[in-house]
């Protein structure tokens, strides 16, 4: 099994360069969206110096080098990941904490006002995202996460408590 550490290294390396975050935004939407593109840059059977002159082709000049290496180092296949990573560095230097919560019915705007503020604060944020997911299987309440924290108020998770009650 491939370790996948590097990613980290390599999103911090993206983070480390300057590149605006608008470059590294259209580069991961130019990337997402072509399905050729991630086929030709992650194939052994495609040469480096096609792949160079494809991202040339393609992609914002600011960002050249640092795909460039990606590509030579094999590592193209966790670009998408990389992206994401390099998201949450930004995110974290603004600091911005991304959470998501989950709900049968849609709480009222207030109540995800308070729920950021909550967040907000224990997390020692200046903003909170909160990306608003619809889940019936939580057959009532919420279901919110931040981090690594997860705060189960549903009806699914109650009935789960109680069910190991019992076992």
């Amino acid at each position: 099994q491939l370790s996948t550490d590097f990613l980290g290294e390599d999103a911090k390396a993206l983070f480390e360069t300057g590149i605006a975050q608008s470059i590294v935004k259209q580069a991961e939407e130019i990337y997402s969206q072509s399905p050729q593109l991630p086929m030709i840059l992650e194939s052994p059977v495609v040469d480096y110096e096609k792949k160079a002159r494809s991202i040339e082709r393609i992609f914002p000049a600011e960002i050249w080098n640092f795909l460039k290496l990606v590509c030579y180092n094999r590592k193209a296949a966790y670009l998408k990941e990389m992206f994401q990573a390099y998201d949450s560095l930004k995110k974290e230097e603004q600091s911005i904490l991304t959470a998501t919560l989950f709900y049968v019915t849609k709480p009222e705007d207030t109540y995800i006002e308070q729920m950021k503020e909550f967040l907000r604060r224990k997390y020692q944020r200046d903003k909170v995202e909160l990306l608003l997911v619809q889940d019936t299987s939580l057959m009532g309440g919420f279901l919110l996460q931040a981090g690594n924290q997860q705060y189960d108020n549903s009806v699914r998770g109650a009935l789960q408590q109680l069910q190991q009650k019992f076992m």
